[in-house]
């Protein structure tokens, strides 16, 4: 039980009870995500998973009490269908209580996907059941989800546009990612053209095929202060915005990861296993962004512990995709800087986790931080008049 779910229980926990079944339903909801590894992510929306936990008829005697159960049916965006039934005691042989609890199963899967079914006629007025329904609704789940990860509750929740409305996400249950895709992280203070033309140039390239790209903003910073909740708000939201510019499959990722190494050991027990010839973990990434990741600085000073540190990355299945910049120094020169320079002077099994994105086939010489100067310039000039 405690591997399937993936939580330990105590030595009081009743195996036969609405816990477990919970417990057994949000592991389900994990696997059938896993199980789907595909890129279509409208599919995500659709998974479910039903835990059932009971006390059926036996040869022991339950003391007058019956055959009970417990059902717990949950959706990939964590709405859930409780049900509890108490079964009359000494009416059913053991295999009609396998059926009827079947039937209550099918009902689970039914109310999940339409929201709204019929009562349950009962043909023996002994029988009770009890059934409810809890809807995960909030105004900004962005925002939510962002008080979740700086309060400690979870690390990392993957966001989706909402089926049949793209001016709204859903929280996944888990941030379960898809085979071979590839996450993008950055603060996106604005994002622009930029970002959104790396992310289609590295999901046409990667293996070949359309890759999903995941925009992650990390809540923490080593250089920088933690972003607030809205602040994550109006960056995903401005994301959203230049949805005709992004992959056809793409989502958003909010974690408290700064690192790398804290990124891949978040996401690593929710990325795909199926194919382990491929790197299965790919980033997106810029020029400055592949300079920090290879700085002694954040790894205690040392460039022993920075390399063991990217090699136990390699090992994890990691690959950087690094698209290039405008020289930030010297904007003046039109110095385009892609990264090869600073690969080369790697060591071979190092380089090998680095694909450097070619000049012709990415370079757009705009970045936030002169977005946000011009800005800054404007509202200046606007406050002056």
């Amino acid at each position: 039980f405690q591997n399937y779910v993936g939580e330990a229980v105590g030595e009081d926990f009743k195996y036969s009870s609405r816990e477990a079944a919970a417990m057994l339903s949000r592991a389900a909801v994990r696997r059938a995500l896993q199980y789907r590894c595909t890129t279509n992510l409208a599919e995500y929306h659709q998974c479910i998973g039903i835990g059932v936990s009971s006390a059926l008829t036996t040869t022991k005697l339950r003391l007058g009490r019956g055959s009970f159960g417990f059902i717990v049916a949950t959706k990939a965006d964590g709405s859930q269908w409780h049900c509890h039934v108490q079964l009359q005691p000494q009416l059913r042989t053991r295999t009609q209580e396998d059926q009827f609890m079947g039937g209550l199963i099918l009902r689970a899967i039914e109310q999940l996907r339409s929201e709204a079914a019929d009562k349950i006629i009962l043909d023996n007025e002994k029988d009770q059941i009890e059934e409810s329904y809890s809807r995960v609704d909030c105004e900004d789940p962005i925002a939510k989800g962002a008080e979740r990860i700086l309060s400690g509750d979870v690390e990392a929740i993957l966001f989706l546009p909402q089926n049949g409305d793209n001016n709204k996400f859903v929280a996944m249950i888990d941030p379960v990612l898809p085979m071979e895709c590839l996450v993008f992280p950055g603060s996106f203070d604005p994002p622009h053209e930029g970002h959104t033309t790396l992310a289609q140039v590295a999901s046409s390239g990667w293996h070949g095929s359309s890759a999903a790209v995941f925009f992650e903003l990390s809540l923490t910073n080593p250089d920088k202060p933690s972003m607030n909740p809205q602040s994550v708000s109006r960056r995903v939201h401005q994301i959203l915005g230049m949805r005709d510019r992004l992959p056809k499959e793409w989502g958003i990722l909010v974690t408290g990861a700064p690192l790398f190494a804290q990124k891949v050991e978040i996401l690593k027990p929710y990325m795909s296993q199926v194919n382990k010839d491929r790197p299965q973990m790919g980033f997106v990434i810029g020029t400055d962004t592949m300079v920090r990741i290879l700085n002694p600085k954040y790894y205690n000073n040392s460039e022993d512990d920075m390399f063991e540190a990217v090699r136990a990355m390699g090992h994890a299945g990691v690959h950087f995709v690094v698209g290039g910049r405008l020289d930030q120094q010297d904007r003046e020169s039109g110095k385009f800087v892609s990264g090869e320079d600073e690969v080369s002077a790697l060591p071979k099994d190092v380089q090998s986790m680095f694909t450097i994105v070619q000049e012709q086939d990415f370079r757009v010489d705009i970045s936030s931080s002169e977005i946000r100067k011009q800005l800054h310039t404007i509202g200046t000039t606007e406050s002056a008049l």
